[in-house]
């Protein structure tokens, strides 16, 4: 599968339909425009600090990825012809040399939709592309307070194991087979 080119067609808990695709470089409007869209809290859950816009140097890093060791996909809600983007995942695989088969895993889904299955959806997916890379493990790092997204883990069904330390919790999700 060549993840850069992903694009697949999926439903919410409650049946509406949304794509889940690569995301692209000319996607950088979308996340600033999304990152406004989010309260003080989604963001400082995500990304540790509060931020109101990311720098170019960020988007860059954030739009521009290999698709090799850092895999990105954008969830749009379809509304008629439009497409709204409500939520985007990633996973980094921050040092290849040594572990080239675990990668840290990220999502964010705008507060609207929270609650209804995106995540969970796009953790679905993101496991897809990663054990077709050959990921073996993802591990995330969760603000302590971060309980949907733990829940999202948990979730996933997978094997998984956790530990809080100074108000951080690192989850390791064993991704196993199909």
């Amino acid at each position: 599968m060549d993840a850069s080119h992903y694009f697949e067609h999926d439903r919410l808990r409650d049946g509406r339909p949304v794509i889940v695709r690569a995301i692209q470089p000319d996607d950088k409007q979308n996340l600033q425009e999304g990152l406004a869209r989010l309260s003080t809290d989604s963001v400082y859950k995500r990304f540790f600090r509060v931020i109101g816009t990311l720098s170019e140097r960020e988007l860059k890093y954030f739009t521009e990825v290999d698709f090799d060791r850092h895999v990105a996909l954008g969830v749009g809600l379809l509304v008629g012809e439009q497409v709204l983007p409500i939520a985007v995942g990633r996973y980094i695989v921050s040092n290849p040399e040594v572990n080239p088969c675990t990668a840290e895993v990220a999502l964010v889904v705008e507060d609207e939709y929270q609650g209804v299955g995106v995540g969970s959806l796009l953790l679905r997916h993101l496991i897809r592309v990663a054990r077709d890379g050959s990921i073996v493990r993802f591990v995330a790092f969760l603000h302590a307070s971060n309980f949907r997204m733990y829940r999202v883990l948990l979730n996933s069904g997978l094997p998984m194991q956790g530990h809080t330390e100074d108000g951080i919790t690192e989850v390791t999700l064993w991704l196993g087979g199909p």
